[in-house]
């Protein structure tokens, strides 16, 4: 599903690892996963950023689970 973004929220893509995609769809992303101060702890919750769903595209040729979208708070 394609939404248009709001001046609020950006959208973000998320190629999830083998067994992975049903747990976040049923669990959604921990805190811990969103380190507020990079370097990333343990580069936990990579994503492709909102003009490089390509990048998502590429990691899910790999993992064939399909790709998240996420919105979230700018």
């Amino acid at each position: 599903m394609t939404r248009s973004n709001s001046t609020q929220t950006v959208t973000i893509y998320k190629a999830p690892q083998p067994g992975l995609a049903q747990k976040l769809l049923r669990d959604g992303f921990p805190p811990a996963d969103f380190p507020n101060n990079p370097p990333y702890e343990n580069g936990k919750c990579y994503f492709a950023a909102s003009d490089s769903r390509s990048l998502a595209e590429e990691y899910n040729n790999n993992y064939q689970q399909g790709i998240l979208e996420v919105i979230i708070d700018k």
